[in-house]
C-alpha cells in the first residue's frame, strides 16, 4: 500500500475548527479515534494503552508550541482532546468579539490572492459558527465582498 504524506497545519489560536476536523479524520484513519470517543475499558488493556499513547502523541505533535502548555500534563488522548476543545470552543463573548474583529476588519490587498483571502474569511466564519453564531448566506457574501479591493469590484460589476 502506498503511503501518502499528510500535512496538517498545527493547532494555533485561530484554526481550531479545521484542525479538529482534520485530526479527527487522521485518528479515524489510524484506528485511534475510539480512545477519544469511548471510555477506557475496565480493566485497561495493553492494546488500549498503545492506542491511547499513539493518539496522544499525534495530538501533541499537531499543536503549535504555544498550545503545548495546555496539554503537557494530560494523562490520556481523551483528556488532551477535551482540554483543547474547552479552550478553543469556549463560547465566551471575548472569543466571539476577537474573531468578529478579525472578520470585519479583514481586507484583501489589490495584489492579494482572492482564493486564499476567501478561504481565510470562510475559516473565520466557521470559527464563529463553532462558537455558536449563525449567519445567513447573504451576510457571509456581503462581508466577503466588502473585504475585497475596489479593483475586484470594478472587474465584477
Amino acid at each position: 500500500m502506498e503511503s501518502t504524506k499528510i500535512q496538517i497545519t498545527k493547532l494555533n489560536a485561530v484554526n481550531y475548527p479545521i484542525w479538529k476536523f482534520k485530526v479527527e479524520l487522521l485518528l479515524i484513519r489510524d484506528g485511534l479515534w475510539k480512545v477519544i470517543k469511548d471510555d477506557a475499558p475496565d480493566p485497561i488493556t495493553e492494546v488500549w494503552n498503545e492506542k491511547d499513547d499513539k493518539a496522544r502523541a499525534t495530538i501533541g505533535l499537531l499543536v503549535d508550541d504555544n498550545q503545548l502548555g495546555y496539554i503537557r500534563n494530560s494523562k490520556s488522548a481523551k483528556e488532551s482532546w477535551a482540554i483543547l476543545k474547552n479552550i478553543h470552543e469556549k463560547a465566551t463573548m471575548t472569543n466571539k468579539i476577537v474573531v468578529m474583529r478579525k472578520l470585519f476588519s479583514a481586507r484583501m490587498s489589490e495584489n492579494g490572492n482572492i482564493d486564499n483571502h476567501i478561504s481565510e474569511m470562510l475559516e473565520l466564519f466557521e470559527r464563529l459558527v463553532s462558537l455558536g453564531e449563525r449567519f445567513e448566506e447573504h451576510i457571509v457574501v456581503a462581508v466577503i465582498l466588502s473585504s475585497l479591493p475596489k479593483i475586484v469590484w470594478m472587474v465584477w460589476f
